[in-house]
């Protein structure tokens, strides 16, 4: 597992710049949550939301659900498009599951992408975990972060 500044961000995942982590499970199936640095700077998740249902489709860089936190609420965006296989309930009936296991029991959406072109195009616009892209990018987003603060 990769550290960066006292974040988590598995090596074998991919990550979009909305903070979301990918797990290419299969070209037909995907997994994807939310990054340590999501919930760490959330500060107390109280609630995730998942909006649409097993069955639904859902598009790349579209909402799908939201985070409640003591800082607000957060709106969580698709990596990929494609038909939502599977939401995961704990997360929904407990926010502590994401919070504490992030990039395991912690995941929120399985789904089964739209085509595998368009699987193609989505990937190519994640970054891997242990690329120099990814940690500069995550670098930069925690100086921008801690600023803020």
């Amino acid at each position: 597992m990769g550290l960066i500044q006292g974040y988590n961000f598995p090596n074998e995942l991919y990550y979009s710049k909305k903070h979301i982590w990918v797990k290419v499970d299969s070209n037909e199936s995907v997994t994807f949550g939310l990054t340590d640095f999501a919930i760490k700077n959330a500060d107390e998740v109280v609630l995730i939301e998942l909006f649409q249902k097993e069955g639904s489709q859902i598009q790349c860089d579209k909402p799908f659900g939201a985070l409640d936190s003591a800082k607000g609420t957060n709106i969580l965006y698709s990596p990929f498009s494609g038909t939502i296989e599977k939401r995961n309930r704990k997360v929904m009936m407990d926010a502590l599951v994401v919070s504490n296991a992030p990039y395991t029991i912690g995941w929120c959406i399985k789904l089964t992408p739209t085509n595998p072109t368009s699987f193609e195009e989505e990937l190519t616009g994640l970054m891997k975990g242990d690329t120099p892209e990814f940690i500069e990018w995550i670098t930069n987003e925690i100086k921008r972060i801690s600023k803020a603060d």
